[in-house]
């Protein structure tokens, strides 16, 4: 439920991703060391939401295997903003981040 033109701002390079197709290639990078099955967990979420914008902010985290089989983690935050367009409730812009010093 993305919508055709999300903004996305991310950890990893690229920082910015504009468009679905941009955002869509990300999850690549994403999934070189998670894997399915892997954890992915929403700690906390906190939604707010008017008649047709919202937003959400959560603490996440995840953790799976890299390609050279080594274990690893990341406790990261997520900020989601949703436009209901045409009755349906679109995410357009995504924003993740992880405290200062700590890497993807």
């Amino acid at each position: 439920d993305h919508d055709p033109d999300i903004l996305m701002f991310d950890v990893p390079p690229p920082l910015r991703s504009k468009g679905i197709n941009e955002y869509s290639s990300t999850w690549d990078l994403f999934f070189q060391w998670h894997r399915p099955g892997d954890a992915f967990d929403v700690r906390e979420i906190e939604i707010t939401a008017g008649q047709d914008v919202a937003f959400g902010a959560a603490l996440m985290h995840c953790s799976g295997t890299d390609a050279e089989g080594q274990h690893r983690e990341l406790d990261f935050r997520l900020t989601i903003g949703l436009r209901k367009i045409d009755g349906r409730w679109q995410i357009v812009h995504e924003h993740h981040s992880v405290p200062v010093g700590v890497g993807a």
